[in-house]
């Protein structure tokens, strides 16, 4: 049997209970307001006091608690985070002394905020240790290499410079990497003592090298070469018993890669194979593909929309000749172009190359200006600079202003001079380029016009700020001729496009009749400057003025002026550049829009 027992309320106690419970009711929202927040779970920040930033980013990492990650920092216990707190203090010390900071005070406090934990360390790094004696010393046959000695004078840290481990073995990595580079490869380090007296805030280095012979350059060895081997023997920079320098070995290699007859090259020496002190080099190739077509579409501001359709073959036989031709279909530029080369390595890294193409294109005052050309010419490379020397041939079909068609045909020899000097020449910080031409002949030759002409283009950047540079560019052009009439308009020069003055159509600005469209000058002067800056690593806006003429005297000279502003994308083939500009030679100027992709040298 289950039992229930029951008590019931006295009637007098029904009020107070009522009003007790109403007291309580009333006072929780108030009691509910004085009571604290409860601090966050978890770790808060980390901060540094008492040190500079630069310190800090070395410190930081060394640190047990501040390389935990965003999940570990928001579920970390009390008991983990007590443990890492007493860490700290140790790390941070230790931390400190390879930077040279040997008698650092380290506090760590906390503070609970609204994140977590806050976690404040407080350092007093002291005074740095510092180099008191170095010394420093090769001995053998690179005690008498300047390369070497050159690399030993800029060891770091110097004397009376903080002591820090990081520059001391860099330092001593890059000395031995000299020495291999320039042949010394029984090289080895015979003594490196490093004393910190603590005491004195003083450091002493001593550091000998013993270099050993140093070695010479053997024959090249080409592996999988499907060419003749004397051809690439030619590209040889050096002759075998040459002192070993590595840069002839990066020498030979971008040539090897410039030929594009290889998919894979690796240029290394092999000084276990060594015979009477001489390395040979082996040079692993790899066949690339030997046909290579291409198709696409362009845009160009100066040339319109077209096509581009392209075959090539990289070697036609074992001589290493190639071949090649081009279409390019635009609505205001239409190019046939085909190409022969043949390798002339012998005396000068380089090329002979035949060309035969057709040309049409419309510009200026010309509509439908037709050409026949053939050219003859051999370039090659002395250091830093390019020169091609050869012949042109051509016959040139135009008419301006409804005027009756007229046929050119002149010849004349070419040569040019070009450079562009730049750690990265697609987009460059700091750089320079040059190109320089000189051309001419004689009517009594065998041309219909005889001239003589000279043109020259320099570019110039330079950095403004960290994410800011300044780009320069000049063109000056003059011909000598006895009859600009009968001189054909692709020998004539013209100003205004993408390259030349923004804000005008190309080929726009020139020698006109009564304000037409121009007829082209003899002569050429063209500047412009720009101010580009970037946002990161892919955006930047730039803004420019362009200014120049082309003309047939230099008391006739008027030049023309654009300006406007433009925005840069660092694509992947290299720099776009999109510019809206406007001319200011007349009211009736519209702005125009300019887009050209390709490097700034």
């Amino acid at each position: 049997m289950r039992g229930r027992i029951t008590r019931a309320i006295p009637q007098n106690m029904l009020p107070r209970f009522f009003a007790g419970l109403a007291l309580v009711l009333l006072l929780a929202p108030a009691a509910a307001q004085n009571q604290e927040p409860d601090p966050a779970p978890g770790l808060g920040d980390i901060h540094f006091d008492g040190i500079r930033d630069s310190l800090v980013e070395k410190i930081r990492p060394a640190l047990s608690i501040a390389r935990l990650n965003k999940t570990q920092r928001q579920k970390i216990s009390d008991a983990r985070l007590a443990f890492l707190l007493r860490r700290t203090e140790d790390e941070t010390r230790r931390a400190l002394m390879p930077l040279g900071y040997y008698h650092a005070q380290v506090e760590v406090r906390t503070e609970q905020t609204g994140s977590g934990t806050d976690v404040h360390v407080q350092v007093d790094a002291g005074e740095p240790t510092l180099v008191r004696e170095l010394a420093l010393r090769i001995d053998g046959a690179a005690q008498s290499d300047r390369v070497a000695q050159r690399a030993l004078s800029g060891f770091k840290p110097a004397s009376g410079k903080r002591f820090i481990d990081e520059s001391y073995e860099a330092s001593k990595r890059s000395i031995g990497r000299v020495l291999a580079e320039r042949g010394y490869f029984d090289a080895a380090l015979d003594r490196h003592e490093v004393q910190i007296t603590r005491a004195e805030h003083a450091a002493d280095i001593d550091l000998a090298w013993i270099s050993g012979p140093r070695y010479t350059l053997g024959p090249a060895r080409f592996e999988g070469n499907h060419l003749r081997p004397d051809l690439l023997g030619a590209l040889t920079p050096w002759q075998v018993g040459d002192a070993y320098r590595q840069s002839e070995l990066v020498t030979l290699q971008n040539r090897l890669v410039g030929l594009d007859y290889f998919a894979v090259v690796a240029v290394q020496p092999l000084p276990e194979q060594a015979q009477d002190g001489a390395v040979p080099v082996q040079a692993t190739l790899v066949p690339a593909k030997r046909d290579v077509y291409s198709t696409g579409v362009s845009f160009g501001t100066d040339s319109g929309a077209g096509v581009r359709l392209g075959a090539e073959r990289r070697w036609l036989n074992d001589r290493g000749h190639k071949a090649k031709v081009e279409l390019d279909w635009a609505q205001r530029k239409r190019t046939l172009a085909t190409q022969y080369r043949i390798p002339a390595f012998a005396r000068f890294d380089g090329w002979y190359t035949f060309n035969a193409n057709l040309r049409e294109e419309d510009f200026g005052a010309f509509d439908n200006s037709r050409t026949i050309e053939v050219a003859a010419n051999r370039n090659a490379r002395f250091g830093e600079w390019g020169v091609t020397a050869g012949a042109w041939a051509q016959q040139q079909s135009f008419s301006a202003l409804d005027a009756p068609r007229s046929i050119s045909t002149v010849w004349y020899p070419e040569i040019s001079v070009q450079t562009v000097r730049a750690r990265n020449p697609v987009n460059p910080r700091r750089g320079w380029s040059l190109v320089a031409q000189v051309r001419g002949n004689s009517a009594a030759l065998g041309s219909d016009v005889g001239f003589l002409q000279a043109h020259l283009l320099a570019k110039w950047i330079t950095p403004l700020a960290s994410d800011t540079r300044l780009l320069l560019r000049g063109e000056l052009g003059a011909t000598g001729t006895g009859s600009l009439d009968d001189l054909p308009p692709n020998l004539r020069f013209f100003a205004g496009g993408d390259q030349s003055i923004r804000g005008f159509g190309y080929n726009e600005v020139g020698v006109g009749i009564n304000g037409v469209a121009a007829l082209g000058g003899k002569h050429l002067a063209v500047a412009s400057v720009e101010v580009d800056h970037y946002f990161g690593k892919r955006w930047g806006m730039a803004a420019f003025v362009d200014a120049g003429d082309a003309f047939n005297a230099f008391d006739a000279m008027a030049p023309a002026v654009g300006a406007g502003l433009g925005l840069r994308w660092r694509s992947p083939v290299g720099p776009v550049r999109l510019d809206l500009a406007h001319g200011f030679n007349s009211r009736e100027q519209a702005l125009r829009i300019h887009l050209r992709i390709g490097p700034d040298l």
